[in-house]
């Protein structure tokens, strides 16, 4: 137990994580804040000096908690502090956790406390790392979607082998459910969960500003199948000891492929494919795998 009383922290800046207080490789640990203030700190990025890229930093404008993978969780207690006028370049104006998140009494102020948005200055006071994915429900197809009882959305209309008619938007959350904004990098990966029949012409989406968007790819699959798959990003952290569900870090939905209509044949592929001038078929069913005859022009 490790217990920090009558705290204050003003106008102090870290050119990376928590203006004030950084905890790294907390193990198992039991902190206590009480009666601490917070007041104007700053977490900037680092930015290399040869590619003017971000290098790391800009995390938890007051406080940066980072706690090992353990059995058993870390705790962060917070009674009567204040908050106030903290900021981060990139995420978590006054806190910002990764693993185990703080836990925050009534008594705790926060007040301005701020991050640089994708649309300027605005206000948040915790964030954490990143740890689910989530539709954005107005990209999804006003007639061809539907909410499955365990919560997994079913998306039909889909033609294998053809456009993916959606620009549909998977957006990265914190645990808080805030978008990830930061993100331009990150990859989406896709892929089927035992289903050996579906392939996608695209493997992976770059995240901008904390979205995937789906789109310019074609899925393939057998033609009025029913296929689940499971989105997972690269830049949410895989625990052995999670402290949340395992199952917000992957996107699961179900790809509803159309049926190959009469007249048509599922070429090796798995398109729908009608014949070609001068040759026909008669089929008796959807989904037919006949090949197309030669017409007999005789009289």
């Amino acid at each position: 137990l490790i217990t920090f009383d009558d705290l204050h922290f003003e106008n102090n800046i870290a050119v990376g994580g928590g203006g004030a207080i950084t905890i790294e490789n907390a193990d198992s640990s039991f902190f206590i804040f009480n009666n601490s203030n917070f007041f104007r700190n700053q977490a900037i990025i680092s930015i290399d000096p040869e590619t003017g890229e971000r290098f790391s930093g800009g995390f938890g404008g007051a406080i940066y908690l980072v706690s090992r993978d353990t059995p058993l969780a870390t705790i962060y207690k917070f009674e009567s502090c204040s908050f106030i006028d903290n900021f981060a370049q990139l995420a978590g104006g006054a806190i910002y956790a990764v693993n185990d998140q703080p836990q925050l009494l009534p008594s705790v102020i926060f007040q301005n406390n701020t991050i640089m948005g994708i649309t300027g200055l605005r206000f948040q006071n915790i964030a954490s790392h990143p740890a689910q994915l989530m539709i954005h429900s107005e990209t999804l197809p006003s007639n061809n979607y539907r909410i499955l009882e365990n919560g997994i959305t079913e998306i039909s209309g889909i033609a294998s082998d053809q456009p993916f008619n959606i620009s549909l938007q998977i957006q990265l959350h914190d645990l808080y459910g805030q978008t990830v904004e930061y993100d331009n990098s990150s990859n989406l990966f896709i892929k089927a969960e035992n289903d050996f029949s579906f392939s996608s012409s695209v493997l992976n989406f770059v995240a901008n500003k904390g979205i995937y968007t789906i789109k310019d790819v074609r899925f393939i699959s057998t033609p009025g199948k029913k296929v689940q798959v499971s989105f997972e990003s690269s830049l949410i952290p895989t625990f052995t000891y999670p402290r949340e569900p395992s199952s917000l870090s992957k996107l699961k939905i179900i790809f509803h492929f159309n049926d190959c209509p009469l007249g048509y044949t599922i070429r090796e592929n798995q398109a729908c494919q009608s014949c070609k001038d001068g040759y026909y078929i008669i089929n008796s069913h959807v989904n037919s795998y006949e090949n197309c005859k030669q017409c007999d022009n005789k009289r």
